[in-house]
């Protein structure tokens, strides 16, 4: 059984809420130096997210406590098990297999080291946004992006 729960930053805003203040007599009272907006709280996470992606997309890994490491990898391309490209194949009815030329036959991943604390880890994934996988696929296109990535 498959359960798909995704959290957001509204999510967190939430836990936040609940961690540093209390409600008294229907009113929120905040621990001193602690008070946010919601929109406020999404701004900063937004932009150290960002950060985050920025700094795993030009070759640093990244450790998070309690969460573990992430980065980004490159494997080399298997040309025994090869991976046709469909396009091609639709449009010309011969089959072609796909062999990144355009990163000297390498293709990079992020990857989530979940050792450092999680609970259940099995259960759990990272799946980048669309966003960053386009940017990662854009630095591979590059001459020479791959070079900046671990294998």
């Amino acid at each position: 059984m498959r359960i798909n729960q995704h959290y957001v930053i509204a999510d967190a805003y939430k836990q936040y809420v609940e961690r540093y203040s209390k409600k008294e007599s229907g009113r929120r009272i905040w621990q001193p130096g602690m008070e946010l907006t919601k929109l406020k709280f999404c701004q900063i996470n937004k932009a150290y997210f960002a950060k985050l992606s920025e700094r795993l997309l030009s070759g640093h890994n990244i450790k998070i406590p309690n969460l573990g490491y992430f980065c980004v990898i490159k494997h080399k391309c298997s040309y025994t098990n090869k991976k046709v490209d469909f396009g091609y194949l639709k449009e010309t009815g011969k089959i072609a297999y796909h062999t990144n030329l355009h990163s000297d036959g390498w293709f990079a991943r992020f990857k989530w080291s979940k050792i450092g604390g999680v609970r259940n880890a099995s259960l759990y994934k990272f799946k980048p946004t669309r966003r960053n996988a386009r940017a990662l696929s854009a630095i591979m296109q590059t001459k020479d992006g791959h070079k900046q990535f671990f294998t």
